[in-house]
């Protein structure tokens, strides 16, 4: 899930979350696997691997923006009678489908914020709760600029 979230843009990942402006937290709650393709010979060929999330996002200060539970990704896991071939495949499975969840987390998640918060001050609010005049700290232990020189405060 940190490697779709490193592609992914507009989003970047710190290792301290006293550093960060929204916090992505959560657990996988269950790893399943379904029959596809039957044969009347050879048995089960193909299965459906889903990889299922519980997810959260928290402002810095602890404020919960967004909760989605039960974000599901899935991939096919293809069978052979070479055991090799089985692991690697199985594990190329549980990889795509960890990618396809974390790819819909990230949707669902930004959708979700963007529309309860379209009014850019009211994410502000959730997130930090103070206006953004020049000299407030922010996250990263900056502060918010002040005007240009000769331009309106």
């Amino acid at each position: 899930i940190k490697d779709t979230l490193l592609r992914t843009s507009g989003v970047v990942l710190v290792n301290d979350p006293k550093r960060a402006d929204i916090v992505i937290w959560g657990r996988v709650v269950g790893i399943g696997q379904m029959p596809l393709a039957l044969s009347s010979v050879n048995g089960i060929q193909e299965y459906q691997l889903e990889v299922i999330l519980d997810a959260h996002a928290t402002g810095y200060n602890g404020v919960e923006l967004w909760h989605g539970g039960s974000i599901i990704g899935t991939a096919i896991n293809y069978m052979s009678p070479n055991l090799s071939l089985i692991q690697t495949t199985q594990q190329y499975a549980t990889n795509t489908a960890a990618m396809n969840a974390a790819v819909r987390l990230v949707n669902y998640m930004a959708h979700s914020i963007g529309s309860a918060s379209f009014n850019p001050m009211t994410l502000q609010n959730q997130v930090g709760g103070t206006p953004l005049t020049p000299g407030t700290p922010l996250p990263n232990g900056s502060a918010v600029p002040g005007p240009a020189p000769g331009g309106t405060p």
